[in-house]
């Protein structure tokens, strides 16, 4: 049967066209085959052809709705989480609102109960101590000898007993309050750090902007873009700029005390001859104020560098225009009053305003200029209004050495000490010595500025003393010159004041263009 079903199989395979059935020899194990596979046709087709399904073409208004429905369901979902944090931030909101007032109604009545509490004691304390003294004055009254109580007749005696206990129990309350008191003022030192806070280190000049920068000054800067508290509690901060600040801020209340001590004697409100003083006086501590302010607070900001210096140069101007007036009103002597009287004031007020105006402007280009260039603008208009402004004291002190062998008049050695003094800030401040010689060593102190400021407040202080001098002692000569001229100087003096502020604040909005532009 096996026999059978392998020739029966091996027929079926031969009549199929794809193959061919080789009998191979017999073994041992029964019949063997090998089946050849013919190639198949090039142009055979399956007898089952695959076909891939057609897919749904999608259309993008599908996919459209399918994506705004889904940002609508998203939209939807936040919405509800919204909601409910919403909801549960209001909840804790009102929990916490609650618990608080709670609180509060709870710490008042705790604090009324105790007040009462305690002033009931106090009540008590005051009526019990008020009654044992009367009964310790009766009793001491009543009793003919007082004999020494030893601690025995007070065990004895518990009424005086008690009212030992009672006035040891008030003593020891008063040291108790004493000791909270010394404990109280431990913490001034601490309360003191508190309300003065450490300030920020100073800085080198790497880290800050190039208009902060002063030459051979290396350290001591105070960093930029704080707030104004910094900058006003560095006036007792050590840094580059403290001397100045000091130098001047202690100048202008001489000044103050000068003028205090001059308005005893001199008459500033009725007496037309006396506005001229008063205006000097008064343009000294201007300029002497805004100076302070100057280097006091132009760390803030390059605007606020520009700002402040700018502000400078207004009072220097105005100061300038105050010297050349008190010179011309009371120092001048009358050959010199002949030439120069017609158009000395209105010259000096032209001057301020072109000192003012070439200080503002080479500060503003002192970017763009060489550092002569812009010290140029700064010096020539200054010198040159000195040069006029000095003109009658310079006169006075070659006529009084001409006219006589010895000068006596002790009005013009101040005016002499004067003049010197400020040649001698002169040249500190047009070179920077000695700080050229010692780089960073004179960060703090010894700087040329420093110098320069130390000079020229002994300049100013020279001048008001000469000048007071030739107001009580040449009132009948300036009377005579002058005649009603004080109240035009005084005209003249708010024009000068206005018109360099009117520049001042012109080139401020200039740079402030400029630095806009810059950081664009």
């Amino acid at each position: 049967s096996e026999v059978f079903k392998a020739l029966k199989f091996k027929s079926a395979m031969a009549s199929s066209g794809d193959m061919h059935v080789k009998e191979l020899d017999k073994r041992a194990s029964g019949q063997a085959f090998e089946v050849i596979l013919s190639p198949s046709a090039p142009d055979a087709k399956g007898e089952f052809p695959l076909s891939t399904p057609k897919k749904k073409e999608v259309s993008l208004d599908e996919i459209q709705k399918k994506l705004d429905a889904a940002e609508e369901r998203r939209k939807n979902h936040e919405a509800e989480v919204l909601k409910h944090l919403a909801e549960k931030r209001e909840h804790e909101k009102e929990v916490l609102q609650k618990a608080m007032e709670e609180n509060n109604n709870f710490s008042k009545m705790a604090e009324e109960k105790l007040n009462q509490k305690m002033e009931a004691n106090k009540e008590n304390r005051t009526k019990q101590m008020a009654a044992l003294n009367e009964k310790f004055k009766e009793k001491l009254e009543h009793s003919p000898v007082i004999q020494p109580m030893s601690i025995a007749s007070l065990l004895k005696d518990p009424r005086l007993f008690s009212l030992t206990v009672i006035m040891a129990t008030v003593v020891m309350e008063q040291i108790g309050r004493l000791f909270i008191n010394v404990q109280q003022l431990r913490q001034i030192p601490q309360l003191l750090e508190s309300a003065f806070p450490t300030l920020p280190c100073t800085v080198s000049i790497s880290d800050v902007p190039h208009v902060f920068r002063e030459t051979h000054i290396l350290t001591g800067y105070r960093p930029p873009e704080h707030s104004w508290r910094y900058y006003f509690l560095s006036l007792f901060q050590r840094h580059n700029e403290t001397i100045n600040v000091w130098t001047h801020l202690l100048a202008s209340l001489v000044i103050l005390a000068k003028f205090r001590e001059m308005s005893e004697t001199v008459d500033f409100l009725r007496d037309p001859h006396a506005q001229p003083l008063f205006i000097g006086l008064l343009t000294a501590f201007t300029y002497l104020a805004c100076s302070t302010l100057a280097h006091l607070l132009a760390a803030k900001s390059e605007l606020s560098n520009y700002t402040f210096y700018f502000l400078d140069y207004v009072g220097v101007a105005v100061y300038q225009y105050g010297s050349a007036l008190v010179h011309f009103y009371y120092a001048v002597e009358e050959t010199w009053h002949a030439y120069i009287r017609g158009y000395f004031l209105p010259t000096a007020a032209f001057m301020a305003w072109l000192s003012c105006a070439g200080c503002c402007y080479g500060k503003y280009a002192s970017q763009r200029l060489q550092r002569f260039g812009h010290k140029f603008c700064q010096m020539v208009p200054s010198a040159l209004a000195y040069c006029l402004d000095i003109s009658p004291v310079v006169h006075r002190i070659y006529t009084c050495y001409s006219s006589q062998q010895v000068c006596t008049d002790p009005a013009v050695t101040f005016h002499f000490y004067q003049i010197l003094f400020f040649l001698v800030s002169a040249f500190f401040f047009s070179y920077p010595h000695p700080e050229c010689w010692f780089p960073g060593r004179c960060d703090f102190i010894g700087q040329g500025h420093q110098i320069f400021h130390l000079f020229l407040v002994l300049c100013t202080l020279m001048q008001i003393e000469a000048v007071r001098m030739d107001y009580t002692e040449r009132r009948p000569l300036y009377e005579r010159l002058h005649g009603d001229l004080a109240h035009d100087a005084a005209a003249l003096f708010v024009f000068t004041t206005c018109c360099s502020a009117l520049t001042a604040f012109y080139v401020r909005k200039r740079v402030k263009t400029y630095l806009e532009e810059k950081q664009e």
